[in-house]
């Protein structure tokens, strides 16, 4: 029986793949392939698929105009087309097979040529141009394997990325739902501060009902027409006194808008001071401060306006109240009125009744506004809790951001090993 060769190449693994490799010849061996035994070259792989060697071995022999065909009926065995080496220009051909086992992938090639099977015992000389060849699909093998391992290296940094991204955002939004709450926050406090001076002016007004109704109670007891045209005068007397505090806040809002159009005009001339300077080819260290101190003149000048606003609404609030008060001393008069005009029991007691009715109403528009004033308060705990919760969980995203960057860090710093690695075999 014909010597055989063996030609060992073996490649150890590194990040899931393969790190080094060595290339030793081995003892004679032969392989079965689907034709029967022939001296073959023996290389195995870790970590390198068939597909890795398969598409090696294609694109090495189509640089010799060869090509790899598939044996009929058997899986993963070839037949190698004529080539020619450049090294002896002999018309060459071969078989290849390919197994997967443990881990490893073995290949196992069969050259001849015109004149002879190659092998060491016939061939001594020219085997070597043939390991030359095996060792070149060999290297090709591993890069297209460290390929395989770059691109899912990048996919997954590319992912560890996207989730980073991904907490970034999570973390921006927390930061909006702070400002959002703390925003809330500010509209219930001025809304509890407008109902709150509603709630106080509706006491007085339940207070001044309850006084004309016991006072109209006595009136039933004992009444006069000469006491009924009193209280009308009374009544009136009351309601040009509102009226002129109404006049008094009529003119505190037309105050706060001349002061609220004055702050207005301000921020139009820092403005076009701002372009002017913004304009200049060369922004001198004094203009840069000028410019500083324009735009805190402009954010005072905003804080300023919206506190005016505020103002204008409290005074606006008082002003319902007082016109509310009017309305009902207007109520009494028609009812002081028509009592004098029909004096007699039952209209007194209809006028009793309507009292009583209006007490009814100012109360529940107490309550109304006393569960606004709670619903209020509610939605300023729950947007605290919101502000509690959103800084805990920034906190606990600030921490992932900074596991995940140094987890990038990692795969980089692998990505790199295995391009520097796969270099070696280029």
């Amino acid at each position: 029986m014909k010597k055989q060769i063996l030609l060992t190449i073996t490649f150890i693994g590194l990040c899931h793949l393969i790190s080094a490799q060595n290339f030793t010849e081995g003892i004679q061996t032969e392989h079965t392939f689907s034709s029967g035994k022939s001296p073959a070259l023996h290389i195995r792989f870790d970590k390198v698929s068939k597909d890795n060697i398969k598409d090696a071995a294609t694109d090495i022999f189509k640089k010799y105009n060869s090509k790899l065909s598939d044996v009929k009926g058997i899986d993963d065995e070839y037949m190698i087309a004529d080539f020619t080496l450049k090294e002896n220009q002999k018309v060459s051909k071969g078989k290849m097979k390919i197994l997967e086992s443990d881990g490893n992938t073995d290949l196992y090639i069969y050259f001849k040529n015109h004149e002879s099977e190659i092998s060491e015992q016939l061939t001594t000389n020219e085997i070597n141009h043939y390991k030359s060849l095996t060792k070149r699909i060999a290297n090709k093998a591993v890069i297209y394997a460290y390929n395989n391992l770059v691109k899912k290296q990048e996919k997954e940094i590319k992912e560890e990325n996207k989730k980073l991204k991904n907490l970034e955002k999570k973390e921006e939004n927390e930061h909006k739902t702070i400002g959002k709450s703390k925003v809330d926050i500010k509209n219930s406090e001025q809304e509890i501060e407008q109902l709150k001076t509603s709630l106080t002016a509706k006491e007085l007004s339940i207070a001044k009902n309850d006084d004309q109704l016991k006072a109209k109670e006595t009136e039933i007891a004992g009444k006069s027409v000469k006491s009924l045209n009193s209280n009308i005068s009374e009544v009136k007397k009351e309601n040009k006194s509102i009226h002129k505090s109404i006049g008094k806040h009529k003119e505190s809002i037309a105050e706060i808008k001349g002061e609220i159009a004055i702050l207005n005009s301000s921020p139009k001339g820092n403005e076009t001071e701002k372009l002017n300077l913004k304009s200049s080819e060369n922004i001198d260290k004094k203009a840069r401060k000028r410019l500083k101190t324009l735009n805190k003149e402009g954010l005072k000048t905003i804080g300023q306006i919206e506190e005016n606003k505020v103002l204008i609404a409290k005074e606006e609030s008082n002003i319902v109240s007082l016109e509310e008060g009017v309305k009902t001393n207007l109520a009494k008069i028609d009812l002081l009125q028509a009592e004098i005009a029909d004096h007699n029991e039952e209209a007194l007691e209809e006028q009793l009744s309507l009292l009583e009715k209006e007490t009814k109403r100012l109360n529940q528009d107490k309550k109304r506004l006393e569960k606004k004033i709670r619903k209020a308060n509610e939605s300023i705990n729950v947007n605290n809790e919101k502000i509690r919760s959103s800084e805990e969980n920034i906190k606990e995203l600030k921490t992932s951001q900074e596991k995940q960057k140094t987890k990038i860090k990692e795969s980089e710093k692998k990505l790199n090993e295995t391009k520097s690695t796969m270099k070696e075999y280029e």
